[in-house]
């Protein structure tokens, strides 16, 4: 059958997935099979560059007394020795690799396997400390590092302070760690950070992630061309991309596949139910099988491991206050327009809290509310048409302060300026407990805790409360120092411990405010459920006692579903055994 005619097969109807240059240059990339359980590369045997970067037992600086060097040889992983291969042949790196495969280590080396002068490292503020502190030391007993690399956290790029970090560093090659911090388009960091590519061509780039997407095409084309440049196995033009993403992606009402028919084994082209799946199958032969693409098709196994839904029973006030937000769309009187807003509400109010603002008087300054509504959305406005430069709402204030926005952003701007000053920048919060019930609950779970065991939370108002408690790892601190000896039960932060820490001293695990993304999921199972996790089982037990903690969990299942679709990567989340939901 020729190719036209298998484009040709695509539904009649609603327009699908159109046949493009851009999809005949997919199509034509080489293709090699890389088996990571079996390092082999179309059937041989993988390189192992251990002999390149691994030091002789005696250089370590512990030895003879190292009880890694006693244990068992030193050696690079298959996905580490695949990654630097890769990297070296495709003169760049698009790596969707699972937690606990070594990812780390690969970021130290790639400078080397690509003979980088003045290479940086982008990781996230929450293990830039830890990366600097412990793991270059640890590694360098072992491997041979290479010098020059320069460790920019995601939250420095992002801030007007360290906007010009790239420029200023000049690296002839960008490592991202957790490189999903770079997803959004309009954050002020992926600006800059695409900006430097524009100016600087030459510019190499490796992207590394065990969560390189949460349920988009959207999140990673960018980067995995960067990565690939015209190597890459997704389009380049955004037209495309859109199409693409709107058949492949999730969604109540996804356009026909189309002309990605040609991607998929025409053996499941018959147009049933499971024909967007074979074709999400084929995508994923497609991308897993490019040059200069690593992904891990498996999840660490070494741990059983049990997610269970967990039901404290609400008090009246909170059953009340939920009903009241869903009716009426308002808490503490003030109006709810954004429907993410209002699940963020109702989460609040599932753990028996709200936030709201203390106002002089206790009268609400409508004024001020209106006034401040139609400024940020000037700024949102001008966020999306900037093409360089504005990149950030703080950089827009600036530059209505200049005069150098347009008519419409500048009245904005003007009338908001009569009334922001107001406040400080806003007016005081204050946190509203209609009931403890939850953190009580909490606390009872940690009293009772048999093993090394860890009380996970998103809330400020939550955090502060149970860590009046317990041993608390918010910002700034690392729970990857907390000995389980001294501290069984440790308290810690989503945000600041939940992603590149490595916490598989302990076993047990409560998650108070279950995140509702498939990826946040896979990193968070990760701290505990990873390689030198010692426990039979890991244990997650979870707060679903309210509809909209059930909805959070239904849709990052459908997250995980869609990663495992699309890229291979086996998903905790659905490896878990589930029990009560």
């Amino acid at each position: 059958m020729s190719l036209s005619s298998v484009f040709d097969q695509a539904p009649s109807g609603r327009p699908g997935v159109q046949k493009t240059p851009e999809l005949a240059r997919i199509l034509c990339l080489p293709r090699r099979v890389l088996d990571l359980d079996k390092a082999a590369v179309d059937g041989r045997a993988l390189l192992d560059l251990s002999p390149l970067y691994v030091l002789n037992p005696g250089h370590c600086n512990e030895y003879p007394s190292c009880p890694v060097c006693i244990a068992t040889p030193v050696r690079l992983w298959p996905a580490q020795s695949a990654a630097l291969l890769e990297a070296e042949r495709a003169w760049g790196l698009f790596g969707p690799i699972a937690v606990g495969f070594g990812k780390t280590l690969i970021t130290l080396l790639l400078p080397d396997a690509l003979q980088s002068q003045r290479s940086v490292l982008l990781v996230p503020a929450s293990v830039r400390n830890q990366l600097l502190t412990r793991d270059f030391a640890s590694y360098g007993r072992h491997f041979k590092l290479p010098a020059g690399i320069s460790v920019v956290s995601y939250e420095d790029l992002s801030s007007v302070k360290g906007a010009n970090s790239l420029e200023r560093l000049e690296p002839d090659l960008i490592i991202a760690d957790e490189a999903h911090k770079l997803a959004r388009y309009t954050a002020a960091r992926t600006k800059r950070f695409c900006r430097y590519f524009k100016e600087h061509p030459g510019t190499r780039f490796c992207a590394v992630s065990g969560t390189v997407t949460r349920r988009s095409l959207r999140d990673y084309a960018h980067l995995c061309e960067l990565s690939l440049r015209a190597g890459s196995p997704l389009p380049a033009r955004w037209s495309d991309l859109q199409e693409w993403a709107d058949a492949l992606d999730p969604g109540n009402e996804p356009i026909p596949v189309g002309a990605l028919r040609a991607l998929a084994d025409r053996r499941h082209l018959d147009g049933s139910d499971e024909e967007r799946v074979a074709v999400r199958d084929g995508f994923r032969r497609r991308l897993v099988e490019t040059s200069g693409v690593v992904a891990t098709s498996e999840s660490w196994e070494g741990a059983s491991l049990v997610i269970a839904a967990v039901r404290p029973k609400t008090p009246p006030v909170v059953d009340t206050a939920l009903a009241l937000l869903y009716a009426t769309w308002q808490i503490d009187g003030e109006e709810i327009e954004d429907p993410m807003r209002l699940a963020m509400v109702a989460r609040q109010l599932a753990s028996g809290f709200y936030y709201r603002w203390l106002w002089p008087e206790g009268v609400p300054d409508v004024e001020w509310l209106d006034k401040r509504a139609a400024w940020h959305q000037a700024v949102r406005q001008t966020l999306k048409r900037s093409k360089e430069g504005l990149d950030s709402p703080l950089l827009v204030a600036r530059a209505a302060a200049r005069g150098g926005l347009d008519e419409a952003a500048q009245a904005a701007w003007g009338a908001w300026g009569t009334v922001k000053d107001r406040y400080d920048p806003t007016p005081p919060t204050a946190v509203v407990w209609l009931h403890d019930f939850a953190v009580e609950a909490a606390r009872a779970w940690a009293h009772v805790a048999v093993e090394p065991s860890i009380v996970w939370y998103s809330s400020v108002a939550v955090g502060e409360a149970l860590g009046k408690h317990l041993p608390h790892y918010g910002p700034g601190e690392d729970a990857g120092e907390a000995d389980p000896a001294s501290q069984p039960v440790i308290l810690c932060s989503i945000r600041a411990q939940g992603t590149g820490k490595n916490l598989q001293r302990y076993a047990a695990n409560l998650v108070l405010e279950p995140p509702s993304s498939g990826a946040a999921w896979e990193q968070l199972l990760g701290r505990t459920h990873r390689p030198g996790q010692q426990a039979d089982e890991v244990r997650f037990d979870v707060n679903m006692h309210v509809a909209e903690l059930d909805r959070g969990m239904v849709g990052a299942v459908s997250d995980a579903i869609y990663v495992e679709e699309t890229q291979g990567q086996r998903q905790k989340l659905l490896l878990a055994r589930r029990i009560g939901w």
